[in-house]
């Protein structure tokens, strides 16, 4: 036998009651995401007015203030960073770099002296795969690199500290941390800055140089403390130092040297041999010497390496890892960190051997054009 099913129908007063139930009790849930809500940004916004940057334990250069978001002032521009270059010298009391390395009440559970890795040398911030930092040394074979840190600190190139103590007086040498020797080698080009290009301000970046001709100058004038014989870092066209006659050091009287020219400079006047008529003449004439831009030492020296800040395998490193992208074989040790070609844009072979060092490529990839229709030996 089927139950009867019944239905209890409300009355108005039922009704009425119950629908004010329900705004009540959706009122009451409102009122507690709300005050929620409150609590939650009273507790946030404290928090963004006293840290830099809340979003991050550690800084780096390229951080924005606050979240994150995009048009946030950088940590670069963020005081008197952008005249003090370099995150490892030249702090000032309203300089701000501290952050990069060390956090003060987020630092990592497992680093030390509240830096993000337990590995306080070089190489626990500058390997390749460190989260630290993108700016990473390939620690390849060479004698620019020897696979390790002690190796490293045992050459002449860097200070042995992170915070460049007793370190150069110039701030674009310091900011490398680069050995204070450098700077006796300065002393000769700044008192001749007209001369040379070379002038204290600029050294101490507070001049229009571009970042390759900061690294160029530095580079150049560090690696003289060892290539005692060579004139490295040339801005002005015939600019010549006292150099040593070969490497050997205080062996050998000093002589005044030129070297190439590492940055871009307007074409110049050459002599050109010419035949019109069949009567040989020869005539000066403004043509281009030089078919690829010159921006610095890793112009000729131009081995690439994806995995270095400077997308170059100049200075730290000599070979490239298997996969690394080069635009050389990877996997090659490329002597010089360099290779040659015979024009401007084709493609680079390693210098593997000691006669290649000879090899007139290395002059030709950047003095003859991609086609070899003009340039040394065609047009000049």
């Amino acid at each position: 036998m089927k139950q009867a099913m019944t239905h209890k129908f409300l009355t108005r007063g039922e009704y009425s009651v119950k629908r004010r139930s329900v705004l009540v009790v959706a009122l009451a849930v409102a009122l507690v995401f709300l005050f929620a809500a409150s609590a939650f940004a009273s507790f946030l916004s404290p928090t963004r007015a006293r840290t830099w940057n809340w979003m991050a334990d550690y800084y780096t250069w390229g951080s924005p203030i606050g979240s994150g978001v995009t048009g946030g002032t950088l940590l670069s521009a963020t005081g008197a960073n952008a005249t003090n270059p370099g995150v490892h010298a030249n702090y000032l009391a309203n300089t701000a770099k501290c952050g990069i390395c060390h956090s003060v009440h987020r630092a990592a559970g497992t680093g030390v002296q509240l830096l993000g890795t337990n590995n306080p040398t070089c190489a626990g911030c500058h390997v390749v795969g460190s989260t630290v930092t993108n700016v990473v040394v390939n620690w390849g074979t060479g004698p620019h690199s020897g696979g390790n840190v002690a190796a490293c600190q045992a050459r002449a190139c860097h200070l042995d500290n992170p915070h460049g103590a007793n370190g150069s007086q110039y701030a674009i040498v310091a900011a490398a941390l680069l050995n204070p020797a450098t700077d006796a080698l300065l002393v000769t080009p700044t008192a001749n800055p007209a001369r040379s290009g070379i002038s204290v301000a600029e050294l101490d970046g507070l001049g229009t140089w571009p970042a390759s001709t900061r690294s160029l100058v530095r580079t150049g004038y560090n690696c003289n403390i060892c290539h005692s014989s060579t004139t490295l870092a040339v801005l002005n066209r015939g600019w010549a130092d006292e150099r040593h006659t070969n490497i050997d050091g205080t062996a050998s009287p000093l002589v005044l040297k030129q070297g190439h020219i590492g940055v871009a400079t307007p074409n110049v006047e050459v002599e050109v041999w010419t035949s019109p008529a069949g009567v040989s003449t020869t005539v000066t004439e403004t043509v281009d010497t030089a078919f690829a831009p010159v921006t610095g030492c890793v112009s000729c020296h131009d081995q690439t390496d994806p995995r270095t800040r400077s997308g170059f395998t100049f200075p730290h490193g000599q070979t490239t890892a298997a996969g690394a992208g080069s635009n050389m074989p990877d996997g090659t040790r490329a002597f010089l960190w360099m290779g040659f070609s015979g024009g401007a844009g084709q493609a680079l072979t390693p210098i593997t051997t000691n006669d290649m060092k000879a090899y007139d490529g290395n002059c030709l990839k950047c003095h003859r054009d991609n086609a070899g229709a003009a340039g040394v030996g065609v047009t000049y």
